[in-house]
């Protein structure tokens, strides 16, 4: 029964790669407009074939405050290079190490 319990307990705190891809892609569309509606967003799509500019990038990254739980700055200092980000497995990789 504990063992059950203490497996109920990981399932709800940890959040999964795909729930992550999930909220990326809702902030990359938000971010977007209606105009990324239609394309279809996986781990392998290039940022930059998005449009993405810096300050589209930036807005990501400070929509990531929510996604990860800390404050802006917490997360630049633990980023090495930002510019290593071209894709969104990139994103939800730096996410994953984040947390």
């Amino acid at each position: 029964m504990l063992k059950k319990l203490i497996g109920l307990a990981k399932k709800k705190n940890e959040t999964t790669r795909e729930e992550i891809l999930g909220q990326i892609a809702g902030l990359i569309k938000k971010i977007g407009g209606e105009d990324y509606n239609d394309i279809p967003l996986t781990l392998d799509t290039n940022l930059k074939d998005l449009g993405f500019d810096s300050i589209k990038f930036m807005n990501l990254v400070l929509s990531l405050e929510d996604v990860v739980g800390k404050d802006i700055e917490d997360i630049i200092s633990e980023i090495d290079d930002l510019s290593s980000i071209n894709t969104i497995r990139d994103v939800v990789d730096m996410v994953m190490d984040l947390m």
